[in-house]
C-alpha cells in the first residue's frame, strides 16, 4: 500500500474525515486488484504502514465488509473476497435486471447532454482502444453508469451502486487477465446502446445492453486463470 498516494488523497480531500478517505483508498486498492483476492487485511499492520492510527482502518474495513468487498469473521483479521465465476454470475443476474429496466426508461427521458456525454464516452475509447486496458476499462463503467443517471429513478441508481464496485472490479479483472484473442474491447460494442437511446427504440436498447452483460459473462467463464492463488 502506498502511504504517498494515501497522503496525495488527504491532501486533495482536506475537509473530509480520515476513516472516509482510508476506506476510498482501500476500496479502490481492491476493485484494481492491487490487493488481490484472498489477501489478509491486517489493522495493526495497515495502520503502520501507512503511518495512521487504527481507528480509521478499523472504520474502513468495516464499511468495506458491508460493501461485500471484505469478509471478516469474529475473532480473524478482514480477508478480501476472493474472485470466481459463480459469484459474477449472481451479479449479471442483478445487471440485467438493472440495467434493462434503466436502459428502456432512458430511451424515453434521456436528454441531449447525457447523449452527449455517452457520445463522448465512446470517442474517448477510440482513444484508448486495447492499448490502455485499464482505462477502457473505466470508460466501460462511465459508459453505464451515465445509462443509470439517464434514467433518472433513485431507486434504480441506488440498486445498481450496490453492485458497481463489484463490477468494475470485474472489468479490471478482464483487463488484467484475459488475452487479446479471447477479449478486445472496442467502442463498437456500445455504439448500438448510444444509438438506441439516441432513437429512443427501447427494446433494441434492451436487447444491446442484455447481449453487451452477457459477453463480458463468457468472456470470465472461459478464462482459465485463477487469480485467487
Amino acid at each position: 500500500m502506498d502511504r504517498q498516494l494515501l497522503n496525495q488523497k488527504i491532501e486533495e480531500n482536506p475537509f473530509e474525515p480520515l476513516w472516509k478517505i482510508v476506506y476510498e483508498f482501500l476500496k479502490e486498492e481492491i476493485i484494481s486488484l492491487s490487493v488481490k483476492p484472498g489477501s489478509v487485511l491486517n489493522e495493526k499492520q495497515i495502520s503502520e504502514t501507512l503511518e495512521i492510527s487504527r481507528s480509521p482502518v478499523t472504520t474502513a474495513i468495516n464499511l468495506l465488509v458491508e460493501d461485500t468487498l471484505v469478509i471478516k469473521k469474529p475473532g480473524q483479521s478482514a480477508v478480501v473476497t476472493e474472485i470466481n465465476y459463480q459469484n459474477y454470475k449472481k451479479i449479471m443476474e442483478a445487471r440485467i435486471a438493472v440495467e434493462t429496466k434503466a436502459v428502456g426508461l432512458a430511451t424515453k427521458i434521456i436528454t441531449k447532454d447525457q447523449l452527449a456525454q455517452l457520445r463522448n464516452t465512446l470517442i474517448e475509447f477510440e482513444k484508448y482502444g486495447n492499448e490502455n486496458k485499464l482505462e477502457s476499462s473505466l470508460l466501460d463503467d462511465k459508459f453505464h453508469k451515465i445509462i443509470i443517471k439517464s434514467a433518472n429513478n433513485i431507486y434504480i441508481t441506488k440498486m445498481y451502486e450496490t453492485i458497481q464496485p463489484w463490477l468494475l472490479r470485474y472489468r479490471y479483472y478482464v483487463a488484467h487477465y484475459t488475452p487479446e484473442n479471447i477479449y478486445s474491447k472496442n467502442p463498437s460494442f456500445h455504439i448500438a446502446i448510444y444509438n438506441a437511446l439516441k432513437l429512443h427504440l427501447s427494446e433494441v436498447a434492451v436487447s444491446e445492453i442484455i447481449a453487451d452483460i452477457e459477453r463480458m459473462e463468457k468472456v470470465i467463464l472461459k478464462l482459465n486463470i485463477d487469480i485467487n492463488k
